[in-house]
């Protein structure tokens, strides 16, 4: 005689299974909710992860480490010098490249600024000495050249000393390219410049004064 009868038996047995798949349901649930919990602190990870900040502080003391030096070693030079065919001449006939190339390994020698830099301050050289040299501007000499009406070096008058302390405000929050757009304020100046860092220093990659096509092109 059987222990148990036979619709007992099925009855447990349906139990079991039953039970079976209540437990693997639950252990579902529980790995889909952490999978699911796991993925949304990736994404709130990668949502919150932005490049560092600048050393905005180094950034201001470069700035003004440029305005120093400008003020000693730039001051009594002349950016773009031109130059005259026949010294009777009233008009410049274009740029005095040996003049130049001795201001541009200067301007190497100091360590303030980017390749880009150079790139910009050669173009503008050459667009300037094209447009004297055709005729297409009129260069006279003897007075106030018709390219900059102030100093491109801060688009004013009367130059801030370097010894001023410069207010420093970012305009990106992001770099492009690792390079991070600034403007400086003093009194009523402002003054649009990119600087990047290279090798830990901060170097100038752009000048607002400076531009690759002068407004004479």
């Amino acid at each position: 005689m059987a222990l148990f009868p036979k619709r007992y038996i099925i009855v447990l047995s349906t139990g079991i299974i039953c039970i079976g798949l209540l437990l693997c349901s639950c252990n579902n649930t529980t790995t889909v909710t952490n999978t699911s919990t796991a993925d949304t602190a990736v994404r709130n990870t990668t949502a919150t992860t932005a490049s560092p900040a600048p050393d905005t502080a180094g950034l201001q003391q470069r700035v003004t480490e440029l305005y120093q030096w400008h003020e000693k070693t730039w001051d009594i030079l002349s950016d773009f010098p031109p130059k005259q065919t026949h010294p009777s001449d009233s008009l410049y006939s274009g740029i005095d490249w040996e003049i130049h190339e001795k201001n541009v390994a200067l301007l190497h020698s100091s360590g303030l600024f980017t390749r880009g830099f150079f790139d910009t301050y050669q173009a503008e050289a050459e667009q300037m000495d094209k447009e004297m040299s055709s005729g297409a501007v009129d260069y006279y000499v003897g007075e106030i050249g018709p390219y900059f009406d102030a100093s491109p070096w801060c688009n004013c008058q009367d130059f801030p000393s370097g010894s001023m302390q410069l207010h420093i405000t970012l305009e990106n929050t992001q770099p492009e390219n690792g390079e991070w757009s600034f403007s400086w304020k003093w009194e009523s100046l402002e003054y649009h410049m990119k600087a990047k860092k290279e090798n830990g220093v901060w170097k100038f990659s752009y000048l607002e004064g400076f531009r690759a096509n002068p407004p004479h092109s």
